[in-house]
């Protein structure tokens, strides 16, 4: 499906960006800011799984793509909080 692709690129592009402002930061990011990243890094990892998983009839399409947009809505959250 095209249209979770485009979420799972869009929550990968805002980790990535997570990723380089840590690595800009080097030793003055927090500890458990990085722990927090890599939390994140984990659920990305079995949204993007999930994502590559998805199968649904036409009819089912319009609702697991509205559920696959909150869940990226809230992991696109969890990943702005993160404070480097």
């Amino acid at each position: 499906m095209r249209e979770t692709d485009a979420i799972v690129a869009e929550v990968r592009e805002a980790l990535t960006a997570k990723q380089e402002e840590i690595n800009k930061a080097g030793d003055a990011a927090i500890a458990y800011e990085k722990e927090a990243f890599k939390k994140r890094q984990k659920e990305f990892v079995h949204f993007e799984r999930n994502a590559a998983g998805l199968t649904c009839t036409a009819s089912q399409k319009p609702s697991v793509i509205d559920s696959y947009k909150k869940d990226a809505e809230v992991l696109l959250g969890e990943i702005s909080r993160i404070l480097v």
